[in-house]
């Protein structure tokens, strides 16, 4: 199943050197291994050349020489503590910004406070270390050469200012009823005109009568997706993750259409960031990379970016 990316920051290749592994001063929680280790499977079977590129030298630079022997660690990242130590190694071996560190997780779907938490324990580590985190070198193996994208300063610093520090997001009592007026999905939305969730999977394709495509991942038997592709170019994406109801939901527009009837007067594929900064100015949103979202009566909105910085997507989780 190919995974909705939130962001488009892309890992960098790395130096090949092997360092020394971590001291034990401080202990990473078990859960931001586990938000780590499962996105990080995830990106290694439906993300970009580069980053399984990143995963596989990873692997060997801890002993895995065969094929399928860093297929069977990879495949068991959870369990080995060691290869994430050694990708996180690799991260910080890029160098760069507290940022640009926190991102490179943020980006392949980890939670932002988790995010957080990863680049604030190897930072920590370094500095108790006494090693500062410096830029290094693109190494020149051809084979991250060929599968690796640099990624340039205006790429990361041209979204919407980037925080650090990200905290759960605080909602907006005094915001307005979230309405919507896009055509084709009339019947989702609730009497006073907003997307209410979570909603079954079976009144959402009632009130499309469109047949959705259908995307499954052995490694996450929990969840799957369901495609629905309108006749006027809308797609809309739901999660189902329990009772067969939907998690979360995200509109775009097939091969760039424009979509109308959004909450502000925002338009996907049309609207800026400034465009979209403008009609939140007012609402405690959050801005993360390439997205700004915020929240209200418990659902959260995000509003997701292209990389001509117009409105992409927009989630309702």
């Amino acid at each position: 199943m190919k995974k909705t990316i939130i962001t488009t920051v892309i890992f960098l290749a790395m130096t090949l050197t092997i360092q020394p592994a971590f001291g034990q001063t401080k202990q990473l929680p078990q859960e931001v291994r586990t938000d780590f280790c499962k996105n990080a499977y995830y990106n290694y079977k439906y993300g970009t050349d580069a980053f399984k590129v990143w995963m596989t030298t990873s692997a060997r630079n801890i002993g895995f020489n065969s094929i399928v022997d860093i297929e069977i660690a990879i495949e068991n990242i959870c369990n080995n503590k060691k290869l994430q130590d050694e990708f996180f190694q690799n991260v910080l071996r890029i160098g760069g910004s507290r940022d640009f560190i926190f991102l490179q997780f943020q980006s392949i779907g980890m939670t932002a406070v988790n995010a957080k938490t990863l680049t604030d324990y190897l930072i920590e580590k370094e500095n108790d270390k006494t090693q500062a985190v410096t830029p290094k070198s693109i190494t020149n193996n051809p084979e991250i050469q060929v599968n690796s994208n640099s990624v340039k300063k205006d790429e990361i610093t041209g979204y919407p200012t980037e925080i650090y520090n990200p905290q759960p997001l605080r909602d907006n009592p005094s915001l307005g009823i979230i309405k919507w007026n896009v055509q084709g999905i009339e019947k989702l939305l609730s009497t006073d005109g907003s997307i209410k969730l979570p909603m079954t999977i079976t009144k959402i394709k009632a009130a499309l009568k469109v047949k959705p495509r259908v995307e499954t991942d052995d490694y996450f038997p929990e969840l799957t997706d369901y495609i629905f592709t309108l006749a006027n170019g809308i797609i809309l994406s739901v999660r189902n993750v329990q009772e067969n109801k939907t998690g979360w939901l995200i509109i775009e527009g097939e091969n760039d259409k424009k979509i109308s009837g959004l909450p502000f007067g925002l338009i996907i594929n049309q609207s800026t960031i400034k465009d979209v900064e403008k009609q939140l100015s007012n609402i405690k949103t959050q801005k993360l990379g390439n997205y700004i979202e915020f929240r209200k009566g418990g659902m959260n909105y995000r509003f997701e970016f292209n990389k001509n910085k117009t409105l992409g997507k927009v989630h309702i989780l």
